[in-house]
């Protein structure tokens, strides 16, 4: 029985499109076919539904509903942020090379074991099978969860691959103020930070992280410190993170 709920975010790819719906392959459930309606696309008004979605595209879509009987779910694009896409598109790549990573290792190895029962091992233990090499490049001991035959070869992978890569955050910030002493207000407010000036208002801020999904929430709490700090100086302020 699948195992998706609603309120799940899944990876989908667009294989057919009406005037007024769209169907999806669901690449972690591909025995379902997911339903997007034109309502659930955008969340802008939606005109025609080939300015927003091509097929062959893929995205990340909330599950809206799970109707087993017909083996069909009803999806949203609209309901899932940027963040939110990039994250799960991020993840589902990243297990699906990890994936090919220990059947790579199999065939090199000759070995018999499939990847069916390791994966699901992995997957129950790890929560998947890329959690579980990540763990391995900060643990080499736990690569005894593989095979015999296959160890070797897979650690020298993740050594070659998982080597430590930052991302690159940005915030994009807007403010206003008509007090006099405005520019010396801002100035607080970004007191200790590496913030730039765009024009018009608008400044911007990177932020550095080992990964997308840590950066996002670190950055979290520091963006409602900033939001109730220009709320203090009398600051109209807004902010947008970009990726």
């Amino acid at each position: 029985m699948i195992k998706v709920k609603k309120g799940d975010i899944l990876v989908v790819t667009i294989s057919k499109i009406t005037p007024y719906n769209a169907e999806c392959k669901i690449l972690e459930y591909p025995d379902y076919t997911g339903f997007l309606h034109i309502s659930e696309v955008s969340s802008a008004w939606t005109k025609n539904i080939h300015h927003h979605i091509k097929v062959g595209q893929m995205r990340a879509a909330k599950v809206l509903n799970v109707d087993e009987k017909s083996k069909v779910i009803e999806i949203s694009l609209k309901r899932v942020s940027k963040s939110e896409e990039q994250e799960a598109i991020e993840a589902y790549k990243n297990e699906k090379s990890a994936q090919k990573i220990i059947q790579a290792a199999l065939q090199k190895a000759k070995s018999r074991k499939k990847l069916g029962p390791i994966e699901r091992k992995l997957k129950k233990k790890y929560g998947g099978i890329f959690n579980y090499l990540e763990e391995v490049s900060q643990n080499p001991d736990l690569i005894k969860e593989l095979p015999e035959e296959i160890q070797e070869i897979v650690l020298e992978e993740v050594q070659r691959r998982f080597a430590p890569k930052d991302v690159t955050i940005r915030a994009q910030f807007k403010i206003e103020t008509y007090e006099p002493d405005g520019i010396l207000r801002i100035k607080e407010l970004f007191n200790g930070l590496d913030v730039f000036y765009l024009g018009g208002g608008q400044y911007y801020m990177d932020y550095v992280a080992p990964d997308y999904k840590q950066g996002h929430k670190e950055l979290k709490p520091l963006l409602s410190q900033l939001e109730k700090k220009a709320k203090e100086l009398n600051l109209n302020f807004s902010y947008e993170v970009l990726n």
